[in-house]
C-alpha cells in the first residue's frame, strides 16, 4: 500500500492501528472504534461493514478470510465496483490469503429525487439512482434505492423492484432482495431513525424485452408479518407499489404513414422539442375513415416532463371536425425518454367524418400537459398561440 496506493487513498480494513501507522494512509474505521458515524451502527459484524463500504466507498479494501467480508465480496454491487489487485499469504501459511481490492468505479447513473413516497412503518423513498444509458435487453440493470429512516422499524424489510411498461402496465424483470443481498447483512430492524440507507438492486431484463419506456416499480415486503408494506395515504386494498422515473429500451419503429407530401414547420416548444415537418398523403380524399399523417420531431435537449400531442382538423370558420389527442407513439415512447439530437417520426391516424365536405381546412398540431396548452418559444411559419397551423385542401390534387 505504501508503494502503490495514493497518499490520500482511504483503506477499509478490520484493524485500524498498525496499518494506518505503517502506511500513512487514512483508514476507514469499519468497526467503529473511534468513528461516531460507524459506532452508532454497531449492531452486528456485517451491519457496520456493509454500511461503511456503501456510505464511504473507500479506495481500497483489505479482505480477510473467515470474516464478514466473505459474504460481501460475492455480491454484485461489490464486484461491480472493486477488483482484486493483490493477494498476501504468510510464507508458512497455506490458508486462504488476504486479498486487497481496489475501487474501480463509483455507482453510476442519475439520482432521481422522489417526493411523497412514505411507507407506514417509518420509511420514505427519497430517490433512486437509475442508469444514465438505455436499458439493453439481456443486460443487467443496476439500481440504488435511497431510503430515509424516519423512526426505528419493527420489521424485516425485503425490497422488490421491477420494470413496469409505461404503456401497458405489464411487469418485467421482477427481482426481490434483502438489503445488501442477505437477510442478516444489514437488516432493517437494525436501522436507526435518521439513517439514510442505500439499497442496491440488480434487475435482469429478458433478451426479448419489448422496446418502449419503463418505470421502476418498488414494493416493500415485511418478511416478519408476511405482507406488503403499506404506503401512507393509500388504502390497504390498493396495490402498494411506487412508480419512479422513466427508462428507455430500444427505439420507436420507422414511419409507416403513407406521407407523399411534407410541410416544413420548424416550431419549437419550451420543453426542448421541435416539430420539423408534417407528412400528409397527396391528394387528400374526402372518403371518410382516417387520415394518415406523420409528425417529424427533433429533440434539442432531453424533455423534462410528459405531454400529450393534439391533432385537430378545423374548418375556415374555426369549427373542429376531427381530433386526436394522445401521448407520443401512443404512450410507448413518452417525451422524457427522447434523447437530445434525435429525429423521431410519430404516426397518427386522424378519424375523418364520412360526410366531410371538400375544400380548405387547417390542421392544428400542439402539445399540452396537466397545466394546459404548452407555449411555443420559436413559432416558425404558420404557428399560432400554442399550436402550429398547416393549411390543406381536401379533395384537391395536392396541398
Amino acid at each position: 500500500l505504501r508503494e502503490n496506493a495514493p497518499g490520500d487513498a482511504t483503506i477499509a480494513t478490520v484493524e485500524i492501528g498498525i496499518l494506518g501507522y505503517d502506511t500513512g494512509r487514512p483508514i476507514l474505521d469499519t468497526m467503529g472504534l473511534v468513528s461516531d458515524d460507524i459506532r452508532r451502527r454497531l449492531t452486528g459484524w456485517s451491519d457496520t461493514l456493509v454500511y461503511a463500504i456503501t456510505a464511504h466507498w473507500p479506495e481500497y479494501a483489505i479482505v480477510m478470510p473467515g470474516t464478514a467480508w466473505d459474504a460481501i465480496v460475492g455480491e454484485w454491487w461489490f464486484r461491480a465496483h472493486y477488483r482484486a489487485v493483490a493477494t498476501i499469504r504468510a510464507e508458512d501459511d497455506t490458508s486462504t490469503p488476504v486479498t486487497i481490492y481496489e475501487r474501480t468505479a463509483m455507482p453510476r447513473g442519475e439520482l432521481v429525487p422522489v417526493a411523497g413516497v412514505e411507507y407506514v412503518p417509518g420509511l420514505a423513498l427519497d430517490g433512486v439512482r437509475l442508469p444514465a444509458e438505455r436499458i439493453v435487453p439481456g443486460r443487467p440493470v443496476d439500481l440504488w434505492l435511497h431510503l430515509n429512516v424516519l423512526r426505528p422499524l419493527d420489521a424485516d424489510i425485503q425490497v422488490t423492484a421491477m420494470l413496469v411498461d409505461a404503456q401497458t402496465g405489464e411487469h418485467h424483470a421482477v427481482t426481490s432482495v434483502w438489503p445488501y443481498g442477505a437477510m442478516d447483512a444489514y437488516p432493517s430492524s437494525h436501522w436507526a431513525a435518521g439513517d439514510h440507507i442505500t439499497v442496491p438492486i440488480q434487475l435482469e431484463p429478458a433478451v426479448d424485452l419489448p422496446a418502449g419506456a419503463y418505470r421502476l416499480g418498488v414494493l416493500l415486503y415485511d418478511g416478519r408479518r408476511e405482507q406488503h408494506v403499506a404506503l401512507v395515504g393509500r388504502s390497504p386494498e390498493d396495490y402498494q407499489q411506487a412508480l419512479v422515473g422513466l427508462l428507455r429500451a430500444g427505439d420507436p419503429p420507422p414511419s409507416s404513414a403513407a406521407a407523399e407530401a411534407h410541410v416544413p414547420v420548424g416550431a419549437e416548444w419550451g420543453l426542448g422539442v421541435r416539430l420539423a415537418r408534417v407528412g400528409l398523403p397527396a391528394p387528400i380524399e374526402a372518403t371518410g375513415g382516417t387520415l394518415a399523417l406523420s409528425l417529424e420531431w427533433t429533440t434539442l435537449r432531453e424533455p423534462d416532463r410528459e405531454a400529450t400531442v393534439f391533432v385537430h382538423l378545423v374548418r375556415p370558420d374555426g369549427t373542429m371536425v376531427a381530433q386526436r389527442d394522445c401521448a407520443p407513439f401512443g404512450g410507448r415512447f413518452p417525451l422524457p425518454v427522447w434523447q437530445p439530437g434525435e429525429t423521431l417520426i410519430d404516426n397518427h391516424l386522424l378519424p375523418v367524418p364520412v360526410d366531410l365536405a371538400p375544400g380548405p381546412y387547417e390542421l392544428r398540431v400542439g402539445l399540452y400537459d396537466a397545466g394546459g396548452r404548452l407555449a411555443l418559444v420559436d413559432p416558425g411559419p404558420g404557428a399560432q398561440e400554442g399550436y402550429v397551423a398547416v393549411p390543406l385542401e381536401v379533395g384537391a390534387p395536392g396541398l
